[in-house]
């Protein structure tokens, strides 16, 4: 199909000629979202956990772990944290894809203890 027509073989041509300037672009998006993922992990390494209680009354008093397992809750991870580079990547990737951002954006919020409410 390429063979016969002829603008798609420009096309194509033209994406393979330019994968070396995509690489390019690629590899320095990748060290700068290294370099905030790094920055997130020395900020909130360990702050995304939270308790997971059944009574939802206990949760405002449970600060730590061991509050948590006081109380007979589960002391858990969010989804998108900064424990390790690979979770601080995605959490990231997923700030800049703006799918899902506001979620992380609250649980940094709830992580570093800020009250919203007035």
């Amino acid at each position: 199909m390429i063979e016969s027509n002829r603008s798609l073989r420009i096309i194509i041509t033209s994406m393979l000629n330019a994968t070396p300037e995509y690489l390019s672009v690629l590899l320095v998006v990748a060290v700068v979202i290294s370099i905030y993922a790094i920055a997130g992990i020395t900020l909130f390494k360990g702050s995304f956990k939270y308790c997971l209680t059944e009574n939802l009354e206990n949760e405002k008093g449970i600060l730590d772990k061991f509050d948590c397992m006081d109380h007979g809750g589960d002391w858990v991870n969010k989804p998108h944290n900064f424990d390790d580079f690979g979770n601080a990547f995605k959490s990231l990737f997923t700030i800049m894809t703006t799918s899902g951002w506001l979620d992380v954006m609250w649980d940094s919020v709830d992580a570093v203890g800020i009250d919203m409410v007035p």
